[in-house]
């Protein structure tokens, strides 16, 4: 039986396939986009931040980031628009990357509600390193997270170091499986639901 992609999942595979075939080489701005729906973010107020961003091929993007003073936060946003989620679906990522500097972050999703935003954490951490290295995070949905409750729209944030280095971003992809999926005949794998 063939599943209909969930529209987060449509609209994420839609904007990384843009990001995939654009040409970038630009100073990114705080907040604005560099291709539809994704941009950095950073407490400006903190911290002076450069990040230059550039194409290379079989990757996403590049960016050379250097910072001047201690940012509250410092992240990689890309949205995935609106769509419904229910208690008991899992959601996920699998990323592929590599830092100049190792670290590992917690990627968490905001979802917006009447003008506020509301995070649910994804419950597993991404490690980066010089190395490079695939990473899966799933998250069964609870009834309490926001990415249930909400509505709205969607985005992904994948919180950086906030220190100098180097991150090459050569893959991303997002995970749906439906609570009503998971009791489905056949074995599923990760690649059949991954888009």
């Amino acid at each position: 039986m063939f599943l209909v992609p969930h529209p987060c999942v449509e609209n994420a595979a839609i904007t990384l396939h843009q990001l995939r075939q654009a040409t970038l080489a630009t100073a990114a701005t705080e907040c604005v986009p560099l291709t539809d729906n994704v941009y950095f973010s950073w407490d400006s107020a903190q911290a002076d931040v450069s990040v230059t961003v550039h194409s290379a091929p079989g990757q996403l993007l590049t960016a050379e980031i250097a910072l001047q003073g201690t940012p509250r936060w410092f992240a990689l946003n890309i949205g995935l628009g609106t769509g419904a989620f229910a208690a008991g679906d899992s959601f996920g990522l699998v990323i592929d990357a590599q830092s100049s500097v190792p670290f590992a972050c917690q990627p968490f999703v905001r979802s917006s509600k009447e003008g506020e935003g509301f995070d649910t954490t994804l419950a597993d951490e991404i490690a980066l390193s010089p190395a490079g290295r695939a990473c899966v995070v799933l998250h069964s949905l609870a009834a309490s997270d926001p990415l249930v409750w909400t509505g709205g729209f969607h985005t992904l944030i994948l919180p950086l170091p906030k220190q100098n280095l180097r991150f090459d971003l050569r893959d991303l992809r997002l995970v749906h499986l439906g609570a009503e999926d998971v009791a489905m005949p056949g074995q599923r794998t990760l690649t059949s639901v991954a888009c």
